[in-house]
């Protein structure tokens, strides 16, 4: 039985010569996996000071906060610190992309706009993030310190340098955090001119009517297309690239991309049942 992720039954299939060998050996004992647990009071006030602190805060979210639940409990950190926010491709939808605060999802092996956005952080708040998704040295090459709020313990890593860390339920942690977080007003000049550059590159090429067309222009055209309740599937190659990067979602189970089907599955379920309840 899978404990975490993808919860209930498994199978687990072996070559042959593995399968018909004779094994000897008693079960591993697993500890209780708990996703309600709670982080202690001394590390809610650790990140609340980590944040408060820093001048240039960007958050960066990932595919476990589409598993905590705590869409609306980001989006009003989000909101009261004023800070920029970016997704991996697992975590589209999180957060509405056509929030003002959004920049563009992150997930291009070359790099994107987006990245300048990380020379700028002085704190780069992760919630819900997994390395396997992107990896830190791809987006975090100058070791901007890591504030990590996640369902389960960072992994280790040289680029991810974690500064202080919530680990256990995303929903009731981030409620405890946002009654310590200074309010702010605005957002800093240096990213509001990264979105302005990103919204210019999307209308440059949304927009274009170069022959053959151009993929910016290929999901535009999708997009105006869909309601916000349609469903896009994408096979891998690079056009779930220019998919995952160019296609805004505006809810969790808007989008899947085939390499990540068991994610996409899983959340997809979820809520059909919910549309069909309503």
């Amino acid at each position: 039985m899978a404990a975490k992720d993808l919860t209930g039954a498994i199978h687990i299939e072996f070559p042959n010569d593995i399968a018909s060998s004779l094994v000897y050996g008693e079960p591993l004992q697993t500890q209780p996996y708990d996703k309600k647990v709670r982080s202690s009071e001394q590390a809610i006030n650790e990140v609340a000071v980590a944040i408060n602190q820093a001048k240039f805060p960007l958050f960066l979210i990932g595919n476990n906060a589409l598993k905590g639940g705590a869409s609306t409990d980001i989006l009003t950190l989000i909101e009261k610190l004023q800070a920029p926010f970016t997704e991996t491709f697992m975590a589209k939808g999180v957060v509405p992309e056509n929030h003002p605060l959004h920049l563009q999802t992150i997930g291009l092996p070359e790099g994107d706009i987006v990245n300048k956005a990380f020379s700028r952080a002085d704190l780069v708040i992760a919630i819900g993030y997994d390395p396997i998704e992107y990896e830190p040295k791809k987006w975090n090459p100058l070791l901007s310190p890591i504030i990590h709020i996640d369902v389960q313990d960072h992994e280790l890593d040289n680029y991810y340098p974690v500064k202080a860390s919530l680990v256990g339920d995303l929903s009731a942690n981030l409620l405890r955090l946002i009654d310590q977080i200074d309010q702010r007003n605005e957002i800093d000049p240096f990213y509001r001119n990264v979105k302005e550059t990103i919204l210019s590159d999307q209308l440059l090429h949304s927009t274009s009517n170069s022959y053959p067309m151009s993929p910016q222009r290929i999901i535009k055209e999708i997009r105006e297309v869909l309601s916000n309740d349609d469903i896009l599937l994408s096979d891998v190659g690079a056009h779930k690239l220019w998919i995952g990067r160019q296609y805004e979602t505006y809810v969790s189970y808007q989008m899947g991309l085939l390499q990540w089907v068991s994610h996409f599955r899983e959340q997809l379920v979820r809520n059909l049942r919910v549309l069909i309840k309503k």
